[in-house]
């Protein structure tokens, strides 16, 4: 009204606050005999993981330490494994926008 204006700033934040959900086909201790020499070399998608994410496109990345080293994999297909203890820690990678 006769030339006078105002505006309003709103800044809104949304946040996910729900932790993805992971799924494992193979739980606890997997105990297997070595088939290529000292290694085992896995065949298969049996012990990868899946997760869902209320965001939607959440992948898993294991990371194996241990008797077997190795980051980043998005599945323990074709992965050989040394004799001895490795652990797999399994974490879901969230979408990113």
């Amino acid at each position: 009204i006769c030339g006078h204006f105002s505006t309003a700033l709103q800044r809104i934040f949304v946040q996910d606050v729900d932790p993805p959900i992971i799924t494992c086909s193979a739980v606890g201790n997997q105990t297997v005999d070595a088939n290529s020499g000292n290694t085992y070399l896995h065949s298969g998608t049996s012990w990868d993981a899946t997760a869902t994410d209320s965001c939607g496109g959440t992948t898993v990345l294991a990371t194996l330490s241990g008797a077997t080293s190795i980051s980043g994999l998005s599945s323990l297909n074709g992965v050989s494994f040394n004799i001895g203890l490795t652990t797999v820690t399994l974490a879901p990678q969230p979408h990113q926008m």
